[in-house]
């Protein structure tokens, strides 16, 4: 499932890198389905966690199994939501 989900990734990259993509692409449209689908997941977790947006290591092998990440990726991820998503999120909470 993950090399799926990481040559769905590349392809989608490679279509934006090239300007390809177009409505009857399908294999971006798909890719790029699937990364929301995990990013979604990611900014869910991190929402109900906005007070201490550090996962244990259990919570990103879960999250890894559950978008298809590998575990370096999930770490990357959570390091860029912590500058970019949180101080936004707190922002918008007034905390």
């Amino acid at each position: 499932m993950a090399t799926q989900i990481e040559n769905a990734l590349v392809e989608h990259s490679n279509c934006q890198a090239l300007n390809l993509m177009e409505e009857g692409d399908i294999m971006c449209t798909l890719s790029k389905q699937q990364i929301c689908k995990g990013t979604q997941i990611l900014k869910k977790w991190l929402k109900g966690h906005i007070h201490k947006p550090y996962p244990t290591t259990a919570e990103k092998e879960q999250l890894a199994a559950q978008t298809g990440n590998s575990l370096k990726q999930i770490n990357y991820w959570f390091i860029n939501a912590r500058r970019r998503y949180v101080p936004k999120m707190k922002k918008a909470k007034g905390n």
